[in-house]
């Protein structure tokens, strides 16, 4: 059987640890072919690698969903269905709105939501076998009716038993050397108004031991020749005591490598000595979920701890040689333009490496979309804006029309210097010019220094610390 896994282009890159797990369970099952075809972090010759599918003739292919790629991903659907060929989804999107999904989009005969390994490996078994799959959890599908049928999810409790992620299946397996995605926990108890992890991963909070982790670290340098790696699960921190013990590991092991939590990160699980470790350790860059500095808000997004925990945490990490940067979110319910303009100030005195400002989004099922339903105005679908890229807002009140919130995502992200907001991962000469525009409009004054910023200064910092942490894990290492 010949199984083809394709990840969509889209405004966010990073490897899709999902479809790398995927990849790992379905080894076991035997008798099936799997390859990755990776659209998102590899972009260069698409149209030669998608022509292989239909040289392939796979007996299945699955796409993994998040609401900024649907479209794309329901256009790859359309033109390589076939008769025979059996269509899946899985994905974020998919585990929220999964009823939703199988109604509009009936090209895809079956959809898996949440947790997906064991539940594809069954799947798998089932068609292979020509048995009934009816009863696999996660599944969804339409029955003979039409009637959507939607399966409890299937939740794994120890993460340790999974095999490490099999990014060798992926045709962008090259790119993973500096980026490779860990993940180190599942799930998040939490409830901030604006998120859906918790329903996308569960509440539960699940972890894999530091020895788990690190073993896959060392398999990842062995296998992929990895020189870097980056924390993508919700809560690293959760229990800091594990977080130091694997910090401590990576010592230990002597693994050199260079690290960051681009999430995970919360403000009020972290200390002074986790700091220390995590940059003896490698760590060079940490993101917060900030989101806004003003008091009122902040309580509001019930996001269960105090913007005094950011500003001491910001303060500890800086103190221990680890760049802090952070993302806010313009127009959060009950915001204003001045509101956010106060705490775009306020992140100043943050001294953050970067500040990322995105519109904010009403996800479904979420306290967010509850109240944009009773006291905006929407705008446009959430699953065709972007977080991070593209200033398009799904919604606007009178008090905070769509043009100022268009503009206030400009100044803020041009303000902060996070020049990520504004270009693809490759930048060409359109790019640069349309970014001149943005500097000539929103902060002329500074212009040639965002320019050299830019051009020299991001490279320059990168080596210099990069020699220095060399130095300091050297040293740490001898005297202990």
């Amino acid at each position: 059987m010949k199984l083809i896994l394709i990840d969509p282009p889209g405004p966010v890159k990073g490897f899709n640890s999902g479809l790398g797990y995927i990849s790992s369970q379905l080894s076991k099952v035997g008798k099936i072919d799997v390859k990755v075809i990776d659209l998102n972090n590899n972009p260069y010759n698409s149209k030669k690698r998608l022509a292989r599918i239909d040289e392939v003739g796979p007996d299945i292919i699955g796409i993994s969903l998040k609401s900024h790629v649907l479209r794309s991903a329901v256009s790859l659907a359309q033109r390589y269905k076939k008769p025979k060929t059996i269509l899946i989804a899985g994905g974020a999107e998919v585990t929220l709105e999964r009823e939703r999904f199988l109604h509009e989009n009936r090209l895809f005969d079956f959809c898996f939501a949440g947790e997906a390994e064991r539940s594809l490996q069954d799947f798998i078994r089932c068609v292979i076998d020509k048995k009934d799959v009816s009863g696999i959890k996660g599944l969804g599908y339409r029955d003979r009716s039409g009637k959507v049928v939607l399966n409890d999810l299937d939740v794994i409790e120890n993460l340790d038993e999974l095999p490490f992620p099999d990014y060798s299946r992926f045709d962008s397996v090259a790119y993973i050397k500096e980026k490779y995605p860990l993940v180190t926990s599942r799930g998040c108890p939490y409830r901030c108004s604006y998120c859906v992890v918790g329903k996308v991963s569960g509440t539960q909070w699940r972890f894999r031991s530091p020895d788990s982790i690190v073993e896959e670290l060392i398999y990842a340098q062995r296998d992929y020749g990895i020189r870097g790696f980056e924390v993508v699960d919700d809560n690293f921190t959760m229990d800091i005591g594990r977080a130091k013990e694997l910090c401590r590991s990576i010592i230990n092991k002597r693994l050199s490598l260079r690290w960051r939590c681009i999430n995970g990160i919360r403000a009020d699980r972290t200390d002074d000595e986790l700091f220390k470790l995590m940059h003896l350790s490698g760590c060079e860059a940490i993101w917060f979920g900030i989101e806004t500095l003003n008091y009122e808000l902040f309580e509001r997004i019930n996001k269960g701890e105090k913007i005094e925990a950011v500003i001491d945490a910001a303060r500890l990490a800086r103190k221990n040689n680890i760049a802090v940067s952070g993302f806010f979110i313009i127009g959060l319910p009950g915001s204003t333009r001045k509101i956010d303009e106060e705490s775009l100030a306020a992140s100043k005195k943050l001294k953050l490496e970067e500040a990322l400002w995105s519109l904010a989004t009403p996800m479904p099922h979420t306290e967010m979309a509850d109240w944009v339903k009773k006291n905006a105005r929407i705008l446009r679908d959430y699953r065709d804006a972007s977080f991070f890229k593209l200033p398009q807002p799904v919604f606007d009140t009178p008090g905070y029309p769509e043009r100022e919130r268009i503009e206030m995502f400009y100044k803020a992200n041009v303000a902060s210097r996070c020049y990520s907001a504004f270009f693809p991962e490759k930048i060409g000469i359109s790019d640069l010019l349309n970014f001149i525009l943005i500097l000539l409009k929103y902060d002329l004054v500074h212009i040639f220094n965002h320019m050299a910023t830019i051009l020299f200064m991001r490279y320059r910092r990168k080596h210099i610390k990069e020699a220095l942490r060399r130095i300091f894990v050297k040293r740490w290492i001898i005297k202990n």
